[in-house]
């Protein structure tokens, strides 16, 4: 296969899994997902035809006049309902990302994995891309694939930030559930025996606060790479603030089952 019939397809689906991903509600029998082929383990022969298939379809990205400047590309969050907001580039609006904020937006923890994993199909196809460009030796090719390769990066921080928005706001859902059992709990026993979980739920309190906060600030961030790295801290704050609000109802548990176990106890449970 000639070099000059190489690239253009892998965009062209990659492009499909960037449209058809985004089709409301994200119907399972719309969406490309397998850009790299099946995930069963690869024998030599399977390798060398999924690489085929990828010389193939990264020509498409080039020929494809789909293929817009990444400024120009929007991305619909899937959501519940008519309040459809469209996700552009920072450049464009820095205040359209609304699975977090968006109390409509359909979000699920599969369709936050099936962003990631898109995003790191369309990387790979990236990668391809610009090792393509590496080889090179004409400007105006090795000029289209670097531009290609960086519609392609743009796109992949998108879905990367909407996946990071969909885990922050089933964090923050996951945390308010959780707090009923927590106070529910705490209304079971005398002063005397919550002062441990009380101390470890407020760690775990301060911990989505400064997540929130975050994920607030991440909006005013000049580009998506910024925003990203801010979103991940966050990410590390909503996953400390969950274990330590399950640490502290553990603690509760335990204090409860302590004084129904010792009948003789002063510290009754109420």
């Amino acid at each position: 296969m000639k070099t000059k019939n190489f690239i253009p397809t892998l965009l062209a689906l990659a492009i499909r899994v960037m449209v058809i991903g985004q089709t409301l509600n994200h119907h399972s029998d719309y969406r490309i997902l397998n850009v790299l082929g099946n995930k069963q383990p690869s024998s030599p022969s399977r390798h060398i035809a999924k690489q085929q298939v990828l010389k193939q379809k990264s020509e498409a990205v080039l020929k494809d006049k789909s293929v817009l400047p990444a400024s120009t590309v929007k991305v619909k969050p899937t959501v519940v309902g008519n309040d459809v907001s469209s996700v552009t580039t920072p450049k464009t609006d820095n205040n359209t990302y609304n699975y977090y904020n968006n109390k409509n937006c359909y979000s699920t923890l599969i369709y936050a994995n099936e962003l990631t994993r898109e995003a790191e199909e369309l990387l790979t196809i990236q990668s391809l891309l610009l090792k393509e460009a590496a080889q090179k030796k004409d400007s105006n090719e090795k000029g289209k694939l670097i531009q290609g390769a960086r519609v392609l990066f743009l796109q992949a921080e998108i879905k990367q930030i909407q996946a990071s928005e969909i885990s922050g706001k089933l964090s923050a859902e996951t945390f308010s559930v959780n707090e009923t059992s927590y106070h529910t709990l705490l209304e079971k026993l005398p002063a005397e025996l919550i002062s441990a979980a009380v101390t470890v739920h407020e760690e775990a309190v301060f911990a989505l606060k400064l997540a929130k906060e975050m994920r607030e600030e991440s909006y005013s961030l000049p580009n998506n790479t910024a925003k990203l790295g801010t979103m991940g801290n966050a990410e590390e704050k909503e996953e400390f603030a969950l274990k330590f609000q399950n640490l502290a109802i553990d603690l509760l548990r335990k204090s409860v089952a302590a004084a129904h176990a010792s009948p003789n106890s002063n510290l009754a449970v109420k």
